[in-house]
């Protein structure tokens, strides 16, 4: 039976050796995509697999190629190497002869022909087919006369038409057939309605030619009576030069050229006609550019062009051109494309035909896309500035400086000086009382500053200004007394408490039951974190503790007739300090003895220390029924359990068992990831196998390639 697997199985590029795909002689019923097998069929015996629609053979459709003949079989082709790789077909040839089924060539033909005696026509007839037309007098077996008849169809260059009416006009009603159109009456025009021509009335007047105009190439002027027209010899519009300018083509054999003969007659020719001798002459020298090679032997020339090598150009021969064919094909085919920074560039289209765009915005503070010219213009533009250049024709001297000279001749402006700052020649200079915004500066004076100032976190020096935040982390921790506290009311709390804040109880009390240990007048309450909000948030110190009773809780002392306390404060019973049956009531052991049946170590006097053991070897062999059992070491819960019972017990602290029906997280806990997780189908009963991901110690998720088809019995065992 084979092992089943309901998830993929990765052998993390391992081989698989000796491996075999299963043989089937019918393809696998409902198959997933890629699924494979090997049909063991007669009319197959190949490797097939599912493509998602159906199946289809690893190594091709066609396994095989054969000759398929009527007659003669096999004496037209042949087939060489039909099972592949490579079939080689030859087309088989032969003479005519009668009842033969030979491919014949046309020199086959031709001698056949050639050598035929002749022969004679025992029978001749004829059809006109569908064009229309009818052939009758046939079939003629020794002498007669076939006779055409009928009408031929449009469709095979015929009218269709049998017969006209003066004045009938042919048109085409469709595109395999014409119809007629009857004269139209007088004074009716030929116009188109609905995609045919119809006869309809003129709705022209009619008019009077006035005038008649010539154009270049043309002479005579305007006509508006009577006139005579010539053609225009002569200027810049004679008719030669008012045609189509055509300058710069050559002319050829059969181009036309207008003259006048002999007789003044105005004629045309061709251009070769003219009685022009060609110039002729040997050429002697011929310069190739490389890879062409010329060679002048005599008149001949020969031009050619050389074999390609590895250092020089020419054409490539059958065998370069093989090598280049079954060359690896190293182009590559682009798949996706992705922007480094989609700010500045957007990758569109599709993986195989991406586009590329540049982002572009306003230009911005903090703006992180490109600008065009324009944006980059309007920005500049819209802060007042232009692109305009011009000429300074006024400066006035504005604040912090004066001005000597016309304003609007040669001004001179000036930088005026203050407390600390210098203006000299080429620049100003300030002093240590003015404050920088930038560099190291020693400041003379107090300065006095209207809002806050920003220093390093943490200082360096001992002379360092100190942060608010290090005055605060240095300080965390610390007891900060904030005053007294009614215990009887609400704790404090609330982001303005922090760690630290100490309390004194002024007022006894657990306020309604939030402190678990009462708190009394003089006690202390620190908090352990910032904004408290329950009793485990405070550390109580007690300092007004009263004596202890029977009743109330506080300090107790031990009589030394049967306690001793150590320097540490640690109390302990002195040997035979308390007296059974004197100093205490109730029963009491005042001995233990054994009876064998494995335990030993009794004691009979009081004050002895009982070392009782069960010493297993001296328990007798033998088979029982029944198994000891304990409740979790409590004195008297041991108990006899049946073997069955017993059993069913220690399996359930070891092992676990659930039912599934797809991916699923089982929930076991065995408290331990060493476990062993078995899986099989409860329909079949095969053992499956699936990914198992032991996740905690009390989980393990299992997870199927494919939903299973059947629910999937779990089965847990601890180890260990």
């Amino acid at each position: 039976m084979a092992i089943k697997f309901l998830s993929g199985i990765d052998l993390n590029k391992n081989y698989l050796d000796n491996a075999a795909i299963q043989n089937l002689g019918v393809a696998p019923s409902t198959p997933s995509t890629g699924q494979v097998y090997y049909d063991t069929s007669a009319a197959l015996k190949v490797l097939r697999i599912y493509d998602g629609s159906g199946w289809v053979s690893v190594s091709g459709d066609i396994t095989e190629v054969g000759v398929r003949a009527t007659g003669n079989s096999g004496v037209q082709l042949s087939i060489a190497n039909a099972t592949g790789p490579i079939p080689e077909f030859e087309i088989l040839t032969g003479a005519v002869a009668d009842g033969q089924n030979y491919l014949v060539d046309s020199q086959a033909v031709f001698d056949a022909i050639s050598s035929s005696g002749g022969g004679t026509v025992t029978s001749v007839d004829g059809s006109g087919g569908t064009t229309g037309l009818t052939l009758t007098g046939g079939a003629i077996t020794s002498s007669g006369t076939l006779t055409l008849g009928g009408t031929l169809i449009a469709a095979n260059g015929g009218t269709g038409q049998t017969g006209y009416t003066v004045g009938d006009i042919l048109y085409a009603d469709s595109t395999t057939t014409l119809t007629k159109l009857g004269i139209g009456s007088t004074g009716q025009v030929l116009k188109v309605a609905s995609g045919v021509p119809s006869w309809a009335t003129d709705q022209n007047s009619g008019g009077t030619v006035t005038s008649i105009a010539f154009g270049d190439g043309l002479t005579g002027g305007t006509i508006t009576g009577s006139g005579s027209v010539a053609l225009d010899l002569s200027g810049t519009d004679n008719y030669i030069l008012a045609g189509n300018d055509d300058s710069g083509t050559t002319l050829e054999d059969g181009f036309k050229i207008p003259y006048s003969d002999a007789s003044n007659v105005v004629q045309f020719g061709n251009v070769n006609d003219l009685p022009f001798t060609a110039n002729a002459g040997t050429v002697t020298a011929v310069t190739a550019t490389a890879p062409l090679v010329a060679t002048v032997t005599g008149s001949a020339i020969d031009i050619s062009i050389p074999a390609a090598t590895t250092s020089a150009n020419g054409y490539l021969t059958s065998t370069d051109w093989n090598t280049f064919n079954n060359k690896s094909d190293t182009v590559g085919t682009v798949t996706s494309v992705t922007t480094g920074n989609a700010n500045t560039i957007t990758i569109g289209g599709t993986s195989a035909d991406p586009t590329v765009a540049a982002n572009t915005a306003a230009v911005a503070d903090s703006g992180t896309n490109l600008a065009t010219g324009d944006q980059i213009h309007t920005f500049v533009t819209d802060f007042g500035y232009t692109t305009n250049t011009g000429t300074v024709t006024s400066v006035t001297a504005g604040t912090g400086m004066t001005q000597t000279g016309v304003s609007t001749v040669n001004p001179t402006l000036n930088v005026i000086g203050g407390s600390g700052i210098t203006a000299n020649a080429n620049d100003i200079q300030v002093d240590s009382t003015v404050v920088r915004t930038s560099g190291a500066q020693t400041i003379a004076g107090v300065k006095t500053f209207s809002d806050q100032v920003t220093i390093p976190t943490t200082p360096v020096a001992s002379t360092d200004a100190a942060s608010k935040n290090y005055v605060d982390s240095s300080n965390v921790g610390q007891l900060v007394f904030q005053g007294g506290y009614d215990a009887t009311s609400s704790a404090p709390t609330g982001t303005g408490v922090l760690q630290g804040f100490t309390y004194v109880v002024t007022v006894a009390g657990n306020n309604g039951g939030f402190w678990t240990v009462p708190l009394e007048i003089g006690d202390l309450i620190v908090a352990n974190q910032n904004n408290p909000v329950d009793d485990g948030d405070w550390t109580e110190v007690n300092k007004n503790i009263t004596l202890a009773s029977t009743t109330i809780a506080g300090i107790a002392s031990f009589s030394s007739d049967n306690f001793a306390v150590s320097a540490a404060g640690a109390v302990t019973i002195k040997n035979n300090g308390v007296i059974l049956g004197t100093e205490t009531t109730g029963n009491y052991v005042q001995s233990i003895t054994t009876t064998g049946d494995g335990l030993t170590g009794g004691v009979a006097s009081e004050g002895s220390t009982a070392a009782l053991s069960l010493t297993l070897g001296s328990i007798a062999a033998g088979v029982g029924t029944d198994f000891v059992m304990a409740d979790s070491g409590t004195a008297g819960s041991q108990y006899l359990a049946p073997l069955a019972d017993a059993a069913s017990s220690i399996n359930g602290e070891n092992s676990f068992a659930d039912t599934i029906t797809a991916n699923a997280t089982v929930t076991h806990n065995l408290g331990t990831k060493d476990v062993i997780v078995q899986l099989y189908d409860i329909t079949t009963f095969d053992t499956v196998y699936a990914d198992i991901d032991r996740a905690t110690t009390n989980t393990v998720g299992i997870s199927f390639g494919a939903t299973p088809t059947n629910s999937i019995r779990v089965l847990i065992q601890k180890i260990g």
